[in-house]
């Protein structure tokens, strides 16, 4: 049998589809970095100046644990209290009756708490949102999540937020109630994310999106816009694009940071990131002709705002590369070693090139980040998010499609150890022994190697963060 001489096309691009979106994410991420690094000593063009009016929070929920609800609402307005703005904290629900009757007997009375109900869930979260609008009695409010927990210094500072003509948005610092690897993992890149998609960008002069937990809103930019609309998925970028286009402005308070309670079980994690792989992308499928029609903003801007919303589409490639694995692994047959580097040689030419500068940039903007919590965290998050991937890229795919989803809470609390534990490790380690068996069986040296990145990324993923519950303690001696 002769040697395989041509080049092996269906490899290549199965390596392709794979580097290539990473090389992606690294540029813009860099760009990022030496943009907010050269910006670092210049005066932030979002800088406000404060003005004078009244805040009310406003917490949507819908199928949350009773007692978690009351604890965390019954915290979070004790501590707005301090703020000489604040006035009242509403819990906006679309639950049942009895839900709320028995919800309104936990909270009690004592502190300037009220419950919107809506009996109906018509519109879902961002139909309730724009219903409840039309009852604020504040200038401003504050979107907070059930878990959110506000600290001391938000509510001492929070009145210099309340910027008339757009929206101020507090970055986030993840907690987690269950110190699993993947909590740890993804209170890392919660954190990480924060620093670099928010007050990176925001040095950097780049758009501030709101987010979804911790913005605050101006009343009547808000009822100017038209609300929110019906069944929006990603509610906070779709609000971000429709401030922008408007003309209106958003501003980082950056000094602060607003607990997130993070995910600590893998099907609450896949959970969270369906919904926001598919909003994003449907957000994006919205407003992407309306952006780049737009002479409000400039071309810089709006490209990186499209940018921004299109990174969750970086799995469809990855995925579409996995699926491959197996074909191309057995219509390709003796791709030496030799073939194997030379390709990897060309491949990782442009890292590199950047990576270098991209960890000059790191170490010098992002210190509170220590070399081995990085890495520790980021081989963990790599090889969660790789298990993931053809779902989140199934969900982007549906979200840029326009097709329907329905929205998914997050499981909290008693709820996150309720839920079943995903299949997605299962399948993929079940895919990439195949792909995996046929490589070595035909000497594909390239097939074998990609094979082998998913295999241990879903066989980490499925005897590791398919864990229920691991103790701070044994999670620190725990190894990658």
């Amino acid at each position: 049998m002769e040697s395989y001489t041509a080049i092996p096309l269906l490899s290549t691009i199965a390596m392709l589809l794979v580097v290539f979106p990473i090389l992606l994410l690294l540029l813009y991420e860099t760009l990022i970095l030496a943009i907010a690094n050269r910006r670092r000593n210049k005066a932030n063009n979002n800088i406000h100046r404060a003005s004078r009016g009244t805040l009310e929070a406003v917490v949507p929920i819908y199928s949350e644990p009773i007692e978690l609800v009351v604890e965390k609402t019954r915290r979070n307005s004790a501590v707005l209290l301090t703020s000489p703005c604040f006035t009242r904290l509403t819990i906006l629900s679309d639950d049942s009756s009895d839900y709320v009757r028995n919800l309104a007997e936990a909270l009690g009375y004592d502190l300037p708490i009220s419950i919107f109900h809506r009996p109906d869930r018509r519109g879902g979260r961002t139909g309730a949102l724009d219903d409840y609008l039309k009852n604020v009695t504040a200038t401003h409010f504050l979107i907070l999540d059930v878990d959110a927990e506000p600290t001391l210094e938000i509510a001492t500072k929070i009145c210099t937020g309340l910027q008339n003509g757009g929206a101020s948005v507090i970055p986030w610092e993840g907690y987690f109630t269950r110190g699993t690897r993947l909590a740890h993992a993804v209170k890392f890149f919660t954190d990480f994310g924060s620093d670099l998609l928010y007050r990176m960008r925001s040095q950097a002069g780049l758009f501030v999106f709101p987010l979804g937990s911790g913005t605050i809103y101006d009343k009547n930019v808000v009822l100017d816009v038209g609300g929110w609309g019906d069944n929006i998925i990603q509610d906070d970028i779709w609000m971000g694009v429709k401030l922008a286009l408007n003309g209106y402005d958003t501003h980082l308070l950056g000094e602060l940071s607003l607990r997130i309670l993070v995910p600590s079980t893998l099907a609450a994690f896949k959970t969270q990131q369906k919904r926001w792989a598919y909003g994003t992308s449907d957000v994006l499928r919205r407003s992407a002709l309306k952006l780049i029609k737009s002479h409000k903003l400039s071309f810089w801007r709006r490209l990186e705002m499209l940018a921004y919303m299109s990174l969750p589409l970086l799995t469809i490639p990855v995925s579409i590369s996995f699926l491959l694995l197996p074909i191309a692994g057995a219509l390709e047959q003796r791709i030496t070693f030799g073939m194997f580097l030379e390709e990897i040689l060309y491949m990782s030419s442009p890292f590199i090139l950047i990576f270098p500068i991209y960890y000059y940039l790191y170490q010098r903007l992002m210190k509170k980040y220590s070399l081995k919590q990085t890495i520790t965290n980021l081989g963990r998050f790599t090889a969660i998010l790789t298990t993931l991937t053809p779902t989140l890229a199934w969900n982007s795919l549906k979200g840029l499609l326009g097709l329907p989803l329905s929205y998914e809470v997050t499981p909290k609390g008693k709820k996150e150890t309720q839920e079943k534990k995903p299949k997605d490790p299962f399948y993929m380690l079940l895919w990439s022994t195949l792909s995996l068996f046929i490589s070595v069986l035909n000497q594909n040296t390239i097939i074998g190697a990609l094979s082998l990145a998913f295999f241990t990324a879903s066989l980490w993923t499925l005897a590791r963060a398919c864990l229920l519950y691991t103790s701070d303690a044994a999670d620190e001696r725990s190894s990658v």
